[in-house]
Order: structure tokens, then sequence, then C-alpha cells
């Protein structure tokens, strides 16, 4: 049960994060990341890589197909504690990953696209990820995510 102190702070974190740097933005969250996932095709996943490695309990980079990180790594993970966790990917991975997240009470909680990834972070719509969005041009366009716990 949350407080109405605790409502109130994640509520302004939340609306002043989009001004905040990623790095920035996840301290202002008040999440603990259990783990960061970066796409080693991408580029400046190093950079992502290192920042994640800060920012969290574990790290984890795959080249390719995700498939195998989400089922050996991540949904077992999740299984026995849903913990916030986050992305430097495609688009399409961090849908499917939001899709097979819900399941496990975790949304989206921020995300960027395009050439700001790397810099800001939006608060996210509640909602599943429209990869119609312009601001995602194709399923290969580099998003920067949060999924955490669900509140409320």
């Amino acid at each position: 049960m949350l407080s109405r102190r605790e409502v109130l702070r994640n509520g302004l974190a939340l609306s002043a994060m989009s001004a905040l740097p990623a790095g920035e933005a996840f301290s202002a969250l008040h999440l603990r990341l259990a783990a960061g996932i970066v796409d080693a095709n991408l580029p400046a996943a190093a950079r992502m890589a290192e920042r994640f490695r800060r920012e969290s309990a574990a790290l984890h980079v795959f080249a390719g197909d995700p498939g195998r990180l989400w089922m050996s790594v991540i949904e077992p993970a999740l299984r026995r504690r849903p913990e916030a966790i986050a992305g430097f990917t495609g688009a399409a991975t961090l849908f499917c990953f939001q899709y097979l997240a819900q399941g496990y009470g975790l949304g989206l909680a921020a995300r960027a696209a395009g050439p700001a990834a790397l810099d800001r972070l939006d608060v996210a719509e509640p909602d599943l990820l429209d990869l119609r969005d312009p601001r995602l041009a194709d399923a290969d366009t580099v998003v920067t995510w949060i999924l955490a716990p669900k509140r409320g």
C-alpha cells in the first residue's frame, strides 16, 4: 500500500522526468532496476551498456533475436519477483517485451525514441507501444525504455 506522500513524490518525479538525462531519470523514478538489456547491434550500444551497468543489478547484452534472453533469463526472474527492467533496443523488441511483461504486472514507465534516445526519456502512455507512432519510423528505431511494476 502506497502512502499519499509516496504517490505524490512518484507523481512529481514522473512529471519532471522528461527533462532529465536518461541516467538521472532512473534515479528520479526511485526504481531499483533489476536488469538492463542492450542490443549489441545498435549504435552506441557500448555506451548504454556502461550506463546500465551502473544503474542496474544485472546487464544483459544480446545480438539479434532477444527471444532466448527473454525465455532463459528475464521471464524466470520476473516469475520470482517482478522488478523494473530497462532497455536500449529496437522498437519491435520493446513491443514484444512490453506485451510479455504485462503478465507479470509490469508496464511501460518511460521511453525515448529516435535521435533523443540516449538523452531523454518521456513518461510513457500506459497502453502498449504503437509501432505506427511516427516517432517510431520503423521496427528498428532505437528506443530507450523502462518497464516497471504497475502501482495501484
